[in-house]
């Protein structure tokens, strides 16, 4: 009776263990299908990466021709080409020569702001003004901008925001206030 017993769960052992082979088994094969199936699918990539660098080597190179051709067919063109680069040398000598610094807008508007006004102070905000704001006076600019008749969708273009962001900028002040 006890030897039956023992038989029956050494039975049962064997099959719980030939399960497990069958699914490690199963697993194993399941795996090295995925890996053969990533090595197809990188092996076509390389394919079609060489394909198409081949088909841009090709188009450069008859790129290359056809210029070339266009150049031996108009050789008075090259003259003109030779001849302007000559003229922008000497044009840029002539600007790193000159003796007045270039500025740039922003500069020369922020050196502008920094003077004082003869004509009084400045009552009403210019479009230079606006397109040089900072985050500070950015809820100043959307008023002014609102005040002016711009729409949302408008003052947010101008102010190179979202949409979203001056409505929620709008909004929030407003319960703050």
């Amino acid at each position: 009776m006890v030897s039956t017993f023992l038989f029956f769960i050494s039975i049962i052992f064997n099959v719980i263990t030939l399960f497990a082979v069958v699914l490690l088994y199963m697993r194993q094969n399941r795996l090295f299908g995925l890996k053969e199936e990533q090595e197809k699918m990188i092996q076509d990539t390389e394919e079609m990466l060489s394909t198409y660098l081949l088909q841009m080597k090709d188009e450069n190179e008859a790129f290359l021709k056809k210029i070339s051709s266009m150049d031996a067919e108009q050789p008075h063109l090259k003259h003109k080409k030779e001849s302007f680069e000559i003229q922008s040398k000497q044009d840029e000598r002539k600007w790193t020569q000159s003796k007045q610094p270039i500025v740039s807008k922003k500069e020369a508007l922020k050196k502008y702001q920094q003077e004082p006004s003869v004509v009084g102070p400045k009552e009403s905000k210019t479009e230079m003004d606006i397109l040089d704001w900072t985050e500070d006076d950015l809820y100043e600019n959307v008023l002014f901008l609102q005040k002016k008749g711009l729409t949302i969708e408008e003052i947010a273009h101008k102010l190179n925001k979202g949409t979203t962001e001056i409505q929620l900028l709008l909004k929030f002040r407003a319960n703050g206030q």
